[in-house]
C-alpha cells in the first residue's frame, strides 16, 4: 500500500469558495497542472463518476464513494490489480481554512505479490 497526504492552508478564504472549486471537476485542469482533462456529467455526489485524463497515463474512470458538501469527499479509481483512494477534506481554523488531501493505494489480487506499479498522480489543490 502506499500513502500520501499533506495539508494546504488558505487564509482569508471560505470553505464554500473552495468546495466550489473542487466539485467542479470539468475545471480541475484549470489548477492541477498534471491534468490534460476531466468530464462529469450530472451532481458531485456519491454514486456518480467523472473521467479524467493525467499527462502521460491513460484515461481512468473515477467514482465517487462520498460527498459531504464543504466537509469532504473521497473517490475510488480501479487499476488491474489496484484501487486509488483519493480524499479532499477541508477544516476551518481560526479564521482560515485547511485542506486536507490524502491519497492511499491498495493492491487486490491477482497482482497482490506482484512488482506491479499502480499509475498515479500528484494531488493537486487550488491555488486561490
Amino acid at each position: 500500500m502506499w500513502n500520501k497526504a499533506y495539508s494546504k492552508i488558505y487564509q482569508n478564504v471560505t470553505k464554500e469558495v473552495v468546495w466550489d472549486l473542487l466539485v467542479d471537476v470539468n475545471n480541475w485542469p484549470k489548477w492541477h497542472t498534471n491534468l490534460e482533462y476531466c468530464e462529469m456529467e450530472g451532481e458531485f455526489i456519491a454514486g456518480n463518476n467523472f473521467l479524467l485524463k493525467p499527462k502521460k497515463a491513460p484515461i481512468a474512470k473515477v467514482d465517487i464513494l462520498e460527498a459531504k458538501a464543504y466537509t469532504h469527499f473521497t473517490d475510488c479509481t480501479k487499476f488491474l490489480g489496484a484501487k486509488m483512494y483519493n480524499t479532499y477534506a477541508l477544516e476551518e481554523i481560526k479564521g482560515s481554512l485547511r485542506l486536507n488531501p490524502s491519497w492511499n493505494t491498495k493492491k487486490t489480487k491477482p497482482l497482490a505479490h506482484a512488482g506491479y506499479k499502480v499509475p498515479g498522480y500528484v494531488l493537486g489543490v487550488p491555488q486561490i
